[in-house]
């Protein structure tokens, strides 16, 4: 497996305390999955409207989302709103919650309960049943506000990884780019190196990685579990999810476990894939050596002339 060099953001979620108050009303994410397309669609679209309007549930406060898929666009006609994200987000929700095929329209509540979205006392129901999950309260950390403009640090080691600077550079000015006002701060890499294994360093962050055995295992353990050295994340279900995968031996099994800790990293953005390195080696004409797939360069594998 080649070496790659990520951008890791800080995103981590603290466990809510057990003798800590409940808040007065839980947050309730509902998402509608809808086109204009679709006839049978408004009237989802009307109850979703609704229930953001009024917010009838006790103690819920509800999240309203509307995302247009493209599936319905056809033979030149296009719904303004549709989007193939869209179209992607409903398809890992139909894995992850065990659906034959997508449909319009479709509401998911929290992440874990779906449903045909124009049923509006199913909507009720689920959305009183999620408020008493546990939620995890989510912290977003900046240096600085001002006005509408947020300021936060990259973070990049010097001469550790190839033009490591001038990566964060550009990453900085694309943030800038989108309105974020980002800073670039280097330091040398053993300062560096042991910050990462404190978790000091936020919100954003280089890291280079190679996995030689190419097992997703080294990879999740290693940067996306809570008590892991050098992870700045938690997820329970990443933890619950990686556990299980690790002891399973069906290699059918295995591969679905990490599936779906790749579709919750991806959906957390929990880091960001820059590139990946080719590797290059120059050697003389006179040494005999084949470099591995592991990277390994072994002096007792090598003979000169």
């Amino acid at each position: 497996m080649r070496p790659f060099l990520a951008l890791l953001l800080l995103f981590r979620q603290a466990a809510p305390a057990a003798d800590s108050a409940r808040p007065e009303r839980a947050p309730v994410l509902i998402e509608l999955f809808t086109s204009e397309g679709c006839s049978s669609c408004p009237p989802a679209d009307t109850l979703l409207a609704k229930l953001d309007e009024l917010q009838p549930v006790t103690g819920v406060t509800v999240i309203a989302l509307e995302e247009h898929v493209d599936y319905w666009d056809h033979q030149g006609w296009r719904d303004p709103f549709s989007s193939a994200e869209f179209t992607a987000r409903q398809q890992r929700y139909a894995g992850l919650l065990h659906i034959e095929s997508p449909y319009t329209p479709e509401m998911v509540i929290d992440g874990h309960s779906e449903f045909v979205g124009n049923d509006s006392e199913r909507a009720l129901h689920e959305l009183a049943t999620a408020a008493l999950a546990p939620k995890v309260p989510v912290q977003v950390m900046v240096e600085d506000k001002s006005g509408d403009r947020i300021s936060l640090a990259v973070n990049a080691p010097i001469g550790r990884y190839n033009r490591d600077r001038e990566v964060a550079e550009a990453v900085a000015g694309q943030l800038q780019a989108a309105g974020i006002q980002a800073t670039v701060k280097v330091q040398e890499w053993v300062t560096y190196s042991n910050l990462i294994g404190r978790r000091g360093l936020s919100p954003l962050y280089e890291l280079g990685w190679n996995q030689p055995s190419a097992d997703a295992d080294g990879v999740i353990t290693s940067l996306f579990t809570t008590n892991a050295p050098l992870s700045t994340y938690s997820n329970p279900e990443i933890d619950r999810l990686a556990d299980e995968a690790r002891g399973e031996l069906d290699p059918v099994k295995r591969k679905a476990l990490y599936k779906r800790i790749a579709t919750i990293l991806n959906d957390d953005a929990a880091w960001i894939v820059l590139f990946e390195y080719e590797d290059l080696y120059a050697t003389s004409k006179r040494l005999h050596w084949q470099p591995r797939g592991d990277e390994f360069i072994r002096a007792y594998e090598m003979s000169v002339n």
